[in-house]
């Protein structure tokens, strides 16, 4: 805890930090909630659980004004691009994706996100997609802390089932 308070009083922020943490109301969101918050006061922050419905929750997201918020994310489908276009895409049509909601306003990423998504040779889309996730790991405003686990469960006779289905993201890659 004494490297975070060095860090903190290098910041300007020794004395006082106080974040609200937006949480869903239902397990186990509280629980972690209260863990962080015991962890944060050994540094010195105050942290404020602002437990809600998902809907309010999702909504002081949307409208930007939380100071952080607990989430979870699951792709919309099967490719790199759905979760690097809401986290690493912020263009300037009034989009509003992930990296907007966070006030993360990061062009030169946009512009390789946007190319990613348009290349066709999967080795050279495989790299950018690499390269976008390394800065978003590197510089963004998320801290990605947990990754559920699923069982599946299938028969003998069903083969393969999971050369068809190689994420990407936010699996840590290399």
């Amino acid at each position: 805890m004494a490297r975070a308070k060095q860090i903190l009083s290098k910041a300007g922020l020794a004395d006082s930090v106080r974040i609200r943490l937006s949480v869903f109301n239902q397990p186990p969101y509280g629980d972690i909630a209260q863990s962080l918050q015991a962890t944060f006061a050994q540094g010195g922050i105050s942290l404020e659980i602002l437990p809600a419905e998902a809907s309010e929750v999702y909504s002081r997201v949307r409208a930007r004004s939380e100071d952080a918020a607990w989430l979870y994310w699951i792709p919309d489908y099967f490719d790199a691009n759905s979760t690097a276009g809401a986290f690493a895409f912020d263009p300037e049509d009034g989009t509003k994706t992930l990296a907007w909601r966070a006030g993360w306003h990061i062009p030169a990423l946009t512009a390789l996100t946007r190319a990613a998504a348009l290349e066709p040779d999967p080795a050279a889309r495989l790299s950018r997609y690499r390269e976008i996730q390394s800065e978003v790991q590197k510089s963004s405003p998320y801290v990605i802390a947990l990754q559920a686990r699923s069982s599946v469960v299938v028969r003998k006779s069903v083969m393969d089932i999971f050369k068809v289905w190689t994420p990407i993201w936010p699996t840590t890659i290399g």
